[in-house]
């Protein structure tokens, strides 16, 4: 039997000519020389016949047009019955003038489950008059009068589906021709889409296969792709037509790319045609090139060969498409057709996979954060929430790229797999997701998934064992379990193995695969090392293990997250929103969160509880994250251990933590309960509810520390920023602890716990005195010596030439014009600015610092404080201020120093001898652009509103003092500006006209290229920053002078040499 096939023609009067002269010569050609070959038996086309629903000559006059000049020349030159082309119709075949919105709006309301989908096509049936299918009513009459008088064995014409039988070559074959353009409405200039929304109905295919019974071989024919269709349809529709149906050909997509998805999909053969129309004549892309399909079907052999054809207009005729056939010179594929036996084994299988739904919905649901929290309105199933996480073969990882690795290709991956990654980074959701796609695909992988948590297994683990868990999973006796064996129907999914804390069970797992090996496949989840690390060497005594595919999950990126936040809030668009995305980027940076889907859940549950909460402070912001943890799952055990028990217990558990000091502040499992027991009298509940509850709301982590063969359950805080958020709480109850922290010898090891402390208690005057004297104590020597040498801070950036001024005016137009940016480059600029690509799982030690490193924290545990305190003095804030701008300016002298210094010595200080590329670009860009980069962070550590009045009265101050440095007048004006301060479009413009060093005008242009950019399209600011950008551009156009050589560089740095060798001995 041979089926053209081809699709989406758009024929109308308009174009026709040029139709006529380079397709529709060229295709009967074609066709006449595959006819005289084999006789061709069907031409089908699977939609849009027509364009636009004839435009203003309507539907009918348009297909009457499509049949008097295409279908009667091919039907005269081939020989071919009229009764054996078949039309699928199409969102082209709509008549568009008839399609109200307020029918529209009430049908998308009413339509909106399959009950309510059936008993509408029901009573279409039934119905006398067009009005339940009016947009296609033009269609179905074209039908009815096509094949008036054709002789088929069986025919039925309906507004909804057509059902033909006919005899070909002994075989009697059954077509359906499906409506699934019923509730098309698409208007893209008013955002109106049809992908997602549309209907086919089940009882359109019920209806149709019962009509084919007793048929050899059944097609069906449908214009869009189940992807285009509503939720609820989608799978329904699909399995429906997958279980009854052995061809599928459909069109709509016009993407050649999509073609190579024709084949074997399951029980059925499946047909994407690309489109066959004028618009892509003379395109220069494969992408969207025109062609049509020569099926083949062997009804002897099973077999069936598809023929690939695709237009050249260089040939001006029809030739094989090498790209989709694999690059066979004819263009051609061949598949084994699925038998009877086989279809029947699947839908046994399916049927199977159908009832493993129903049993681990449920279970799945317990991993889901958005179902354990009854008052969210976060997707509550897997298929809702699920984001597909970052997977990175440990190969690429070993040479720096990454590759993702899709789940598609995990579950079709011949090897065994084991995925490695971080705890909290998902990896039993994704097992979940794996088998329900498994589940929902029975058809395509013909496999039976097993999940077994391995940690519910003790080390007395047998053969026997798993083959319980087997059988108990698949309802199948021994003898079940060896059949589905030996036909490679099992898919083992093995949670949280691990090689180094269970050899024993690694052992018994081990020779079950090699007993199985060809008859099973296993996919495994393990967690890294503290270290990060897979541990290969680990295998070697597990010949079946070692031979596995081993993969690595990455935390989220700026992508994933953005997709989870768009699902978790059903894509609203007052919660998704790139401001709001990079908050919470922002939030996981300063707190030194992991980017993983629990934590990141965790956060949009407080978001979406406050949608308009902004909080004061890092600790108000840090204590809803932790309330939120809090919230105890019972109403019982919320009245019994409120809010105030749960802190009180874990300031005390911290305070221990604390004081006993091991690696990663982790008490042993049976101490921690001790102390709770004897510490922490909670009246009627045991120690060992109250641990465990901590670790159920994850509060706590507990993981296992292996030392010589010996293992010991430790437990500790699972993030570092919640742990220094308890102790500041026991600073505030504890006078003797807060005296000790803030002592001059612990300070500095606890700036995240003065920062919290101060946040909680912003009266504290005293101790912002404190901080800023030592400040002070360890600053004066050196901003003195600084101040004092020439230009102050400015004479240690004497370059002799700025970036601006190498600019032509081309650059700087193409600078001063607004481009929209895309999604992908948003995310790639979040990626840098705020994502680390995997956060250290353990809690910073509070160990001895080294000089640099103090002068470093010192300053910003002031510009914290500052931003904390409240109801300081003017003078007095005006004060620290002023010191802390003048440390900072300081501390980042010094590490440029120190930052040349080194690489001077790693040039061996050769005077002559030039700085490569890279090292100069380097140097440059640090000396060039450090005034932003000081900004920047004082921005993050000290930037607060409150601080408007203090820089207002800074920039008065110095704006017109000569003797300030243009470095410390930079920070405060921008900081101003950056913080929205009334003036300030006016202090810049004044302060731009002082500026006179080239580092400052580089830092400045920066900063405002960057301002002008995030300004609101053609508001004044948009156009202030303008101005301004131009200001500096045409001061800058000076004599152009060459980037300074390593010679000047150490000329530059010859005076400082002597100060730092001081300095290092202090390190030292």
């Amino acid at each position: 039997m041979r089926i053209i096939h081809m699709s989406d023609l758009h024929i109308d009067k308009e174009s026709w000519h040029e139709y006529k002269t380079f397709i529709m010569n060229s295709f009967i050609d074609d066709l006449k020389r595959y006819h005289i070959e084999t006789p061709i038996d069907c031409i089908i086309i699977s939609g849009d016949m027509i364009n636009m629903g004839g435009k203003k000559d309507g539907v009918t006059n348009a297909l009457d047009f499509f049949i008097e000049n295409f279908i009667f020349p091919i039907a005269e030159e081939l020989n071919i019955e009229f009764s054996r082309f078949f039309f699928g119709c199409g969102n082209h075949e709509v008549d568009r003038n008839v399609v109200k919105d307020g029918i529209d709006n009430y049908l998308k309301m009413e339509l909106n489950c399959i009950d309510s989908v059936n008993k509408y096509i029901v009573e279409g049936y039934k119905s006398k008059s067009d009005f339940p299918l009016k947009r296609t009513q033009d269609y179905y009459k074209f039908m009815k009068n096509y094949y008036n008088n054709s002789d088929f064995d069986y025919i039925d014409i309906t507004p909804f589906e057509s059902t033909f039988k006919i005899k070909v070559d002994g075989i009697q074959l059954g077509i359906s021709l499906f409506n699934s353009a019923w509730r098309c409405y698409e208007n893209k200039a008013n955002n109106i889409v049809d992908e997602k929304k549309i209907l086919l109905g089940e009882m359109q295919i019920t209806r149709s296969y019962t009509n084919l019974e007793g048929c050899d071989y059944k097609i069906a024919v449908m214009h869009h792709p189940y992807e285009y269709f509503t939720d609820f349809d989608y799978k329904n529709s699909r399995d429906l037509i997958k279980k009854h149906y052995d061809m599928l050909l459909l069109g709509h997509i016009h993407d050649g790319n999509e073609w190579i998805n024709s084949g074997i999909d399951g029980m059925i053969y499946k047909s994407l045609a690309p489109a066959n129309w004028v618009q892509n004549i003379r395109t220069c892309s494969n992408r969207y090139i025109n062609g049509y399909s020569i099926i083949d079907c062997d009804f002897l052999n099973m077999s069936i060969t598809h023929y690939f054809r695709k237009y050249s207009k260089k040939r001006e005729e029809y030739c094989p498409d090498v790209d989709v056939s694999n690059n066979d010179e004819h263009g051609i594929l061949k598949y084994s057709m699925t038998s009877i036996s086989n279809k029947q084994l699947m839908l046994s299988t399916i049927a199977e996979l159908n009832r493993l739904r129903d049993v681990h919905d449920d279970r799945v649901k317990e991993h889901l954060l958005s179902c354990t929290s009854n008052d969210s309105l976060a997707p509550k199933t897997l298929e809702d929430i699920f984001v597909s996480p970052r997977i990175i073969d440990s190969k690429d990882k070993a040479n720096e790229i990454e590759t993702n690795v899709s789940l598609e290709s995990i579950m079709e991956e011949e090897k065994n797999v084991i995925i490695y990654g971080h705890r909290e980074s998902g990896r039993t959701v994704l097992l979940d997701k794996i088998m329900f796609n498994y589940i929902n695909n029975g058809d395509k992988y013909n496999k039976l998934p097993v999940y077994i948590n391995l940690d519910s297994i003790d080390n007395t683990i047998t053969e026997q064992v798993i083959r319980s868990k087997l059988k108990e999973c698949l309802h199948r006796s021994n003898k079940g379990i060896n059949e589905l064996l030996e036909k490679n129907q099992i898919v083992l999914l093995l949670d949280n193995f691990d090689v180094e804390l269970k050899p024993h069970q690694c052992g018994i797992i081990n020779n079950f695969i090699g007993k199985y090996t060809d008859n099973i496949k296993v996919i495994m989840t393990s967690t890294l090392s503290s270290s990060g690390q897979i541990p290969y060497a680990e295998f070697d005594n597990y010949m079946f293990i070692k031979q596995s595919r081993y993969l690595e999950m990455l935390t989220f990126k700026s992508k994933q997250i953005r997709e989870l936040m768009h699902k978790w809030f059903n894509n609203r668009s007052d919660y998704v929103t790139d401001d709001k995305l990079q908050s919470l980027l922002k939030i996981f940076r300063v707190f030194n969160l992991p980017t993983n889907p629990l934590t990141l859940s965790m956060f949009l549950l407080i978001m979406e509880k406050n949608p308009c909460f902004e909080p004061i402070n890092n600790a108000t912001l840090l204590e809803s994250f932790i309330e939120r943890l809090l919230e105890s799952p019972t109403d019982y055990f919320r009245n019994s251990f409120d809010r105030y028990n749960k802190k009180n217990a874990l300031r005390l558990i911290a305070y221990h933590m604390y004081k006993e000091d091991r690696d990663n502040y982790n008490l042993p499992y049976s101490e921690l309960l001790h102390f709770i027991e004897n510490e922490i009298k909670i009246w009627s509940f045991k120690a060992s509810d109250i641990l465990n509850y901590f670790l159920d709301i994850g509060i706590f982590y507990k993981y296992t520390i292996v030392t010589n063969s010996t293992s010991l359950e430790v437990v500790t805080f699972r993030f570092d920023c919640v742990f220094k958020f308890f102790l500041t709480l026991h600073m505030e109850t504890d006078k003797s602890f807060f005296e000790k922290i803030i002592s001059e010898d612990n300070y500095l090891k606890f700036i995240d716990e003065l920062d919290y402390y101060t946040a909680r208690n912003r009266e504290n005057i005293n101790l912002l005195n404190l901080i800023v004297e030592r400040l002070k104590g360890s600053y004066g020597e050196y901003i003195d010596r600084f101040e004092k040498n020439g230009n102050g801070f400015d004479s240690y950036f004497g370059l002799t030439q700025s970036f601006v001024q190498t600019l032509n005016d081309d650059e700087m137009n193409h600078i001063s014009t607004k481009t929209k940016k895309s999604k992908e480059e948003v995310d790639r600029l979040n990626d840098i600015k705020f994502i680390k690509d995997e956060i250290a799982v353990t809690i910073d030690a509070k160990t001895e610092l080294p000089t640099l490193a103090q002068l470093e924290r010192l300053w910003i545990l002031s510009a914290r404080v500052l931003r904390n305190i409240e109801y300081a003095e003017h003078d007095i804030a005006f004060d620290a201020y002023t010191y802390i701008l003048k440390s900072a300016i300081t501390f980042c002298i010094m590490y440029c120093i120190v930052n040349l210094l080194s690489i001077n010595e790693e040039y061996g200080n050769e005077e002559n001898k030039e700085y490569d590329d890279d090292t100069k670009l380097s140097i440059l860009m640090s000396l060039h652009f450090i005034p932003l980069s000081c900004e920047m962070m004082l921005l993050d550590f000290m930037g607060s509103k409150k601080l408007i009045e203090i820089l207002d009265s800074k920039i008065k101050s110095d704006i017109d003092d000569l003797t300030v440095s243009d470095f410390e007048c930079y920070l405060s004006v921008f900081l101003y500006t950056d913080l929205e301060g009334a003036k300030s479009y006016e202090y810049l413009k004044k302060y731009l006209t002082k500026i006179s060093k080239y580092y400052i005008q580089d830092s400045s242009f920066l900063k405002l290229s960057t301002f002008f950019h995030e300004s609101e399209d053609n508001s004044a600011r948009e156009k202030q920053y303008l101005k301004l950008l131009l200001d500096i551009y045409k001061q800058s156009k000076l004599k152009y002078s060459r980037t300074p050589s390593k010679y000047q560089m150490n000329k530059m740095l010859s005076s400082e040499k002597n100060r730092l060798i001081n300095l290092k001995r202090r390190q030292s």
